[in-house]
């Protein structure tokens, strides 16, 4: 994708170190992007859920380093990501002076906040209580074809299995598209 006259392409959210899943949550946290009020609410349209999210992340008034930690130039991985590029990347991102960048830039905030909101979900569903003192479930046939999966045993990694690709659909998006179009 080409954002004021530069490629990149989003980084692999499954498949990033911990360096950077670090450095974005704390991020996300420090600019509230994380609270339960910013999630869809049940039978909320969804063009006023994607105003709602757009208004929290504009009051953050840093979307440039939002997308910094989010996409990485052409030709890098998620291994060469540091927040020191992700700080090259929003000097950059944050000078977008044509149209289409800047309409691209608000596609890739919504999509990266909406990733770690969902994200976030998934975490609470499968710990949902730390304390818990059985945490295994009634029918645990699926947690032991589960472990003897061939990829457990090779140390394959099992974000490996996940395609490179955007999270946010393309219906949550206003005019319905990817941010990657």
């Amino acid at each position: 994708m080409l954002i004021a006259g530069k490629q990149y392409e989003p980084m692999n959210l499954r498949a990033r170190t911990f360096r950077a899943d670090a450095a974005q949550t704390r991020l996300i946290s420090e600019l509230g992007l994380d609270r339960v009020e910013i999630a869809p609410l049940e039978g909320e349209p969804l063009q006023d859920y994607v105003s709602r999210l757009q208004a929290h992340i504009s009051k953050t008034e840093r979307i440039p380093e939002l997308i910094g930690h989010y996409v990485m130039p052409l030709g890098k991985t998620e291994t060469d990501w540091t927040t020191a590029m992700a700080a090259e990347t929003a000097a950059h991102i944050e000078m977008a002076d044509d149209e289409e960048s800047r309409r691209l830039i608000w596609d890739l905030a919504a999509e990266f906040v909406f990733f770690f909101l969902r994200s976030n979900l998934t975490r609470l569903a499968i710990f949902p209580n730390f304390t818990d003192p059985d945490p295994m479930p009634e029918d645990d046939t699926a947690a032991t074809e589960e472990s003897s999966s061939p990829n457990w045993a090779t140390g394959r990694r099992l974000s490996d299995r996940f395609r490179r690709a955007t999270i946010l659909p393309r219906w949550l998006l206003p005019g319905g598209r990817s941010a990657k179009d």
